[in-house]
């Protein structure tokens, strides 16, 4: 994708009932996705990488100030059983294609499991391919 999501504030406990603390979520998105964001938990993504959908109470987009700068982010008002309270966050949301056909940038590299993908051009006769991080590219 291209697009990139970054968590830019977090409230933790905004209101709770016996079982739940409802925690608040800012989410700042380089372009606006196409589905609302989805918050996703997991209480050790390095050992299990297992990661489960919160359940989202409210999703708003609004503008939000943090360490001096505005930005146009989506709040997610998320229900955490208070068992879960301490746990690892990422929100998720699905990208949209502007343009049929059109390039899709890659930022940032793709790595799959971790590991570094190929980048590397193939000459066969006259013809070059190339992959970078993994993508045949032009």
């Amino acid at each position: 994708t291209n697009v990139t999501a970054t968590i830019i504030k977090y409230a933790h406990d905004v209101d709770r009932d016996s079982t739940h603390v409802y925690s608040d979520i800012w989410t700042y998105f380089s372009e606006e996705p196409a589905s609302l964001p989805v918050v996703r938990w997991a209480t050790s993504p390095r050992r299990d990488a297992v990661w489960t959908d919160l359940e989202s109470v409210h999703n708003e987009l609004e503008w939000v100030t943090v360490g001096g700068a505005s930005y146009e982010a989506f709040r997610t008002r998320v229900k955490i059983p208070i068992e879960m309270a301490s746990a690892f966050y990422r929100v998720f949301a699905e990208a949209q294609q502007q343009q049929v056909g059109a390039y899709l940038p890659v930022r940032n590299g793709i790595k799959v499991g971790g590991h570094e993908p190929l980048t590397q051009e193939f000459v066969i006769g006259t013809n070059v391919i190339k992959y970078v991080g993994g993508v045949r590219v032009q």
